[in-house]
C-alpha cells in the first residue's frame, strides 16, 4: 500500500473532512487532496505531525506494512534453499533501497549461492557482488561484527587469505583465524582453545564447591597434567586448600589439616622449580603451544588467603601456619623506618586525619577501620576509642626528634607484622607513672607497640620483630629495652594469646619492672637489659 493510498484511508476511517485534516497539520485542503490523488507526497517535516493525525506510525505510513510483507515473503522463500531466498531479498531491496537488514541478506545469500557453484559456473560472480555489497554496508557502519565476520569468509572463499585472516584478527574471531590458518597455526589454535576451555572448567567446578565438583576438579588436572606436572602446581595447591575448606565446614579437622599441609608442600616444590623463559608442553593435548616466562608465585598466593581468609586461622592449622612465619621474611621482606620516614609511611597507610596514636596503642573505631584503614594489620583488637589527639605539626615536630624506630613485614599492600619504639630519653610526655626518669648513664629503648597479623598470632613473627629491635637498639649504643604490656581493654578472645604473649615476654628475657595495673586492666613495664 503506498502513502497516498494510507493517507486517504486512515482520514475515512477516522470520519475527517480533508479541511479538517490540513487544519491539524497546517496545510492547505489542496495539497490533502493531491496527496490522496498520488500527485505529491509529503514534507518530510510534515510526516510526524501527519503520523499523530491519522494515528499510524511513519514507519507503516511511508510502507511499514509492505516492509512485513516482504520480511514474511523472505523468511518463507528461505525454505526452499539459497538461491529462492536470493531473489526475494533482491526484490526487497528494490522496495526500499536504504534498506541495511535487506542488503545484508542479499549479500548473504550471494555469498551462500556462491559455495554452491564452481569457479567454472560463476562462483566468483557471485562472490564479488557479495563483497562488493558487505563493503557498501561497512561504509554505513564500519564497526559491524558481522559485517566484517562475512566480508572475511567472502574474501576467503575468492582466495584472499591473506585479506581474509586480517580482518578475522581484526574482528577477533578465533574460529575464523583457526580457518583462515595453515595446518601447523590450525593445531596450535585449536590446542590453546582446548586449554583454555580445560581450565575454563577447572575454575567453574571450583565455583561449584561441592565434594563431587571437587573431586572431578583433580581428575581433571591429573589428565591434563600428564608429563607437565610441574606447570599446574600452583593450580593443584589452590585445589588442595578448596578441598581443606570442604573439610573445615564438614568439622573434618585432622583431613583440613591434611590438605593444607598438601597445599603447602606442593606449592613450595612448584616455586622452587628453576626459572623457564620458554617450555614445551609433553602432553599431546598441547603439544604445539609453549609456556612463556614461567615464574613461580604458588607460596605467595597461599600466603595471601592464609592472611584473608579466617577459616585458615583454626588451631588445627596452627603447626603449618608457624612453618610459614618462620619463611615470612624471604617473601615479606623486613622494612625499617626511623623519625619522620615512620610516621609518613603509618600516615600513607591508614590515612586517618590528625590523629595517630604513638604511645600506649593504637585503635580505631570498628567505621573508621573499614572505611579508611585499608592496609592495616588484620586485628581484631582495633575495636576501642582511644586517641592521643595531635594536629599533623605537632606529630611531624614529635617525630622530628627521631625518637621513633619502626619494623614493618608488608605483603603487596597489607601490614603482616609492624612494631614501633621510642628513645626514652627523648621521649616527653605527660605520664610519668609511664615514662619514668632514666639513671644517669642508662639509655633505653621502648616498645611501645606490636601488632601481628590475627591469622600468624602466636606462630613466632612477633618474636623475630622484638629480635630485631633488640638487635638494633645494640648496635645504636642502648643498654636495656622495655615494652608495655596491656591486656584488659582487649576483646576476650583475644585474651588468650595475650597470656601467650605475656609469656613470649618473659622466655626473651624480659621481666617486670613495673606494675601499672588497674581493676581488670593488667599493664605492666618489662625490661631486658642488653
Amino acid at each position: 500500500m503506498v502513502i497516498s493510498d494510507i493517507i486517504k484511508e486512515r482520514r475515512k476511517k477516522l470520519n475527517m473532512t480533508q479541511n479538517q485534516l490540513a487544519e491539524m497539520i497546517g496545510v492547505t485542503p489542496q495539497a490533502i487532496s493531491k496527496w490522496e490523488k498520488g500527485i505529491g507526497c509529503p514534507d518530510v517535516s510534515l510526516l510526524v505531525a501527519l503520523s499523530k493525525a491519522l494515528g499510524v506510525s511513519v514507519d507503516n505510513m511511508l510502507g511499514g506494512d509492505r516492509r512485513n510483507e516482504l520480511e514474511k515473503a523472505w523468511e518463507e522463500a528461505c525454505r526452499f534453499g539459497e538461491e529462492i531466498s536470493l531473489l526475494f531479498a533482491v526484490d526487497a531491496l528494490e522496495e526500499f533501497p536504504e534498506d541495511e537488514t535487506f542488503l545484508y541478506r542479499r549479500a548473504c545469500g550471494e555469498y551462500f549461492v556462491g559455495l554452491n557453484y564452481n569457479r567454472q559456473n560463476g562462483s566468483n560472480f557471485y562472490f564479488e557482488k557479495a563483497e562488493c555489497h558487505f563493503n557498501e554496508l561497512l561504509e554505513k557502519n564500519p564497526d559491524n561484527i558481522s559485517y566484517k565476520t562475512m566480508l572475511a569468509e567472502v574474501l576467503f572463499a575468492q582466495g584472499k587469505k591473506e585479506e581474509a585472516k586480517s580482518l578475522a584478527y581484526a574482528c577477533n574471531n578465533d574460529d575464523l583465524i583457526e580457518k583462515f590458518s595453515e595446518p601447523e597455526t590450525r593445531l596450535h589454535l585449536k590446542q590453546k582453545k582446548i586449554k583454555q576451555n580445560t581450565l575454563d572448567l577447572y575454575y567453574k567446578l571450583l565455583d561449584y564447591n561441592t565434594r563431587e565438583s571437587i573431586t572431578a576438579a583433580y581428575g581433571l588436572l591429573d589428565i591434563i597434567m600428564d608429563e607437565d606436572k610441574q606447570l599446574y602446581g600452583n593450580y593443584r595447591s589452590e585445589l588442595c586448600v578448596k578441598d581443606a575448606l570442604l573439610y573445615f565446614d564438614e568439622e573434618n579437622y585432622q583431613r583440613y589439616a591434611e590438605k593444607l599441609t598438601e597445599a603447602y608442600e606442593i606449592a613450595k616444590a612448584y616455586d622452587n622449580l628453576p626459572f623457564f623463559e620458554s617450555y614445551a608442553y609433553h602432553n599431546p593435548l598441547f603439544n604445539s603451544l609453549r609456556l612463556e616466562a614461567f615464574r613461580q608465585k604458588a607460596i605467595e598466593e597461599l600466603l595471601n588467603r592464609f592472611l584473608f581468609e579466617d577459616k585458615l586461622a583454626h588451631s588445627s592449622s596452627l603447626a603449618l601456619r608457624r612453618r610459614f612465619a618462620d619463611e615470612i621474611f624471604t617473601y615479606c621482606p623486613l622494612q625499617k623506618f626511623r623519625g619522620l620516614a615512620l610516621y609518613r609511611f603509618f600516615r600513607n597507610c591508614i590515612s586517618q586525619g590528625s590523629y595517630i596514636n604513638f604511645g600506649t596503642g593504637w585503635y580505631v573505631t570498628a567505621e573508621e577501620f573499614s572505611k579508611k584503614i585499608k592496609t592495616l594489620v588484620m586485628n581484631r583488637a582495633y575495636g576501642q576509642e582511644r586517641f592521643i589527639k595531635m594536629n599533623k605539626d605537632e606529630i611531624e615536630q614529635f617525630v622530628r626528634n627521631g625518637v621513633m624506630r619502626g619494623y614493618t613485614v608488608m605483603f603487596s599492600e597489607t601490614i603482616v607484622a609492624f612494631c614501633h619504639c621510642v628513645s626514652k630519653q627523648n621521649f616527653k610526655t605527660n605520664n610519668p607513672g609511664f615514662f619514668a626518669d632514666e639513671k644517669v648513664g642508662k639509655k633505653t629503648l621502648l616498645i611501645a607497640e606490636t601488632f601481628i597479623a590475627h591469622n600468624f598470632r602466636g606462630c613466632g613473627i612477633e618474636e623475630k620483630l622484638i629480635s630485631f629491635a633488640i638487635n638494633d637498639a645494640k648496635k645504636n649504643g642502648f643498654t636495656h629495652i622495655e615494652l608495655f604490656y596491656i591486656e584488659g581493654i582487649y576483646p576476650k578472645e583475644d585474651q588468650e594469646y595475650l597470656e601467650t604473649k605475656f609469656e613470649l615476654y618473659k622466655r626473651m628475657g624480659f621481666f617486670v619492672i613495673r606494675d601499672l595495673s588497674e581493676e581488670g586492666n593488667k599493664k605492666y613495664i618489662m625490661q631486658k637489659e642488653l
